[in-house]
């Protein structure tokens, strides 16, 4: 089943496989997609809980990543809105009909259905896909490219 419109977010810092991975399963199961891009004040906000986070790129070049992975797939029918929020456009977008997550993220999305329901709107039908790990059988994640960086 193809869906209309699928949402997501992320910070999609020191872009790697596992983003790829997230946004062609976006763009398999939807017409379009609409990313929340956390912005660099709202990652001021999370800055506690980020491992390292004087090295996330800036926004300008995390939307550039983003934004040139759809367009080397040929795939035109997105946006990416800046995310100042946990939640951002998911609680809001009444044509949203599902929502791509990763097993550490899906209590996000029921925290998503739980508040569209308030607002009157129907849940979205939440996708789960699989981290991807590396050679060494980590996962892939922005933080432990970080980390890295930072040794």
């Amino acid at each position: 089943m193809k869906f209309t419109i699928c949402v997501g977010g992320g910070t999609f810092d020191h872009f790697h496989p596992g983003h790829k991975r997230l946004l062609s399963t976006m763009m398999l199961v939807s017409d379009k997609v609409s990313i929340g891009l956390v912005s660099d004040s709202f990652l001021e906000k999370l800055r506690d809980r980020k491992i390292c986070p004087e090295l996330i790129q800036p926004y300008s070049q995390r939307y550039s990543s983003v934004e040139s992975f759809f367009l080397s797939n040929n795939f035109t029918d997105f946006e990416i809105l800046s995310l100042n929020e946990p939640y951002g456009q998911a609680v809001e977008y009444d044509s949203a009909d599902v929502i791509v997550v990763t097993p550490e993220t899906k209590i996000t999305a029921y925290n998503i259905n739980e508040e569209r329901t308030k607002h009157g709107l129907t849940p979205l039908t939440i996708v789960t896909i699989s981290r991807l790990r590396d050679e060494e059988g980590k996962i892939i994640s922005s933080s432990r490219i970080r980390k890295k960086m930072s040794n």
